[in-house]
C-alpha cells in the first residue's frame, strides 16, 4: 500500500515536471526571466504548490480528514524541523539551464518560503497578485516538490520494510523512474543520526 502510494506521488511529480519542462520552449529558464508570469504559469504553479501540501502532510503523517487548521505550512514547518531536518538544507540544480534551488531554507529561520507565501497571495487574491504566477516562483516550487517527494519516499519506505533508521534521499532516488530530469540532487543532506541502508 506504502510504495503504491509513494509511486502515485511522484508519477504525479514527473507529469508536473514534464508541463514545467514544456514551458522552456516558450520562455529560457534564466533568471532573467524569473519575473515572467502567465496562465499557463499560473495553473501549474497552483497544481504544483497544492501538491506540495498533500505531499507535507504525508511526511508529517497529517491525516487529510484532519480539520484545515491542524494542516498548514507551520505544522509542517515545526515537523520537518524536529524530524526531517536535512530537507531543509537540501539543493537542487538543473545542469540544462544552469540553475540551483535550496526551496526550503527559510524554514531554518521559521519563516515559510517565499514562493509559498506568493500561492497563497495567489490563490486568495488572484487579481490582485497574478504577477506571483511567475517562472521564477514555479520552478521553485517545483524545486520544493522534488524534495518533498524524495524525503516523502524516505517516510514510506522506512514504514513498509519496519526499519528503525531513515533511507538517504540519493538511495530512494536511484530506485526512482526518471522524468525529464528538470533537477537533479546535490550534497545529500542526511541528518547526522542517519544511517545508510544496502538494497
Amino acid at each position: 500500500m506504502e510504495s503504491m502510494k509513494q509511486n502515485l506521488h511522484w508519477r504525479y511529480y514527473l507529469s508536473l515536471e514534464s508541463d514545467v519542462y514544456a514551458m522552456s520552449r516558450y520562455i529560457h529558464f534564466s533568471s532573467d526571466n524569473f519575473k515572467t508570469y502567465s496562465i499557463e504559469l499560473a495553473k501549474l504553479y497552483l497544481a504544483i504548490c497544492a501538491e506540495v501540501e498533500v505531499v507535507l502532510k504525508e511526511i508529517c503523517s497529517i491525516c487529510p480528514s484532519k480539520k484545515s487548521k491542524e494542516a498548514n505550512i507551520a505544522i509542517y514547518r515545526d515537523y520537518v524541523v524536529e524530524n526531517q531536518k536535512g530537507l531543509i538544507a537540501e539543493k537542487v540544480q538543473s545542469f540544462e539551464f544552469e540553475l540551483q534551488f535550496i526551496p526550503w531554507e527559510d524554514f531554518n529561520v521559521g519563516k515559510s518560503p517565499s514562493w509559498w507565501i506568493d500561492y497563497n497571495c495567489l490563490k486568495h487574491e488572484r487579481r490582485e497578485h497574478f504577477n506571483k504566477a511567475n517562472l521564477g516562483n514555479v520552478l521553485q516550487a517545483l524545486a520544493g516538490l522534488y524534495i518533498a517527494n524524495l524525503y516523502l519516499g524516505k517516510v514510506l519506505s522506512s514504514r513498509e520494510q519496519d526499519i528503525h533508521f531513515i533511507l538517504d534521499i540519493g538511495e530512494v532516488y536511484a530506485t526512482y523512474p526518471k522524468g525529464k530530469k528538470l533537477f537533479q540532487p546535490i550534497g545529500i543532506q542526511s541528518s547526522v543520526e542517519n544511517h545508510h541502508y544496502t538494497f
